[in-house]
């Protein structure tokens, strides 16, 4: 018998704890990916919720910085003065670093 038993599971897409405000709708879950913590945070990620039946967490990739890279999927792009509206003339920009040589969706 085995002191440590080793547990993998995918990295997929997974519903978060963190909720995004929209308009007079109300509120809805942000989509994260299923990292360990460790994973989560050397990614520049935030633990939002559980995932992989606990062994995971509901990582969320959030990026407000003008400049700023891409590298992960599913990330969140906010404006550099949030929670108030950005109402400089200049513009925002963002390097997009593909994830996958099959996909590239940018919405």
């Amino acid at each position: 018998f085995s002191l440590f038993n080793i547990v993998q599971f995918k990295n997929e897409g997974c519903r978060s704890s963190s909720t995004i405000s929209s308009g007079g709708t109300g509120s809805t879950n942000r989509n994260g990916t299923c990292y360990t913590s460790t994973e989560c945070t050397t990614r520049g990620g935030s633990a939002a919720g559980s995932c992989a039946a606990g062994f995971g967490v509901c990582c969320v990739f959030l990026i407000s910085r003008s400049g700023a890279t891409v590298a992960q999927n599913c990330t969140y792009l906010r404006n550099p003065n949030f929670p108030n509206s950005y109402s400089e003339t200049s513009q925002v920009s963002y390097t997009v670093q593909k994830c996958d040589n099959s996909e590239y969706h940018v919405f």
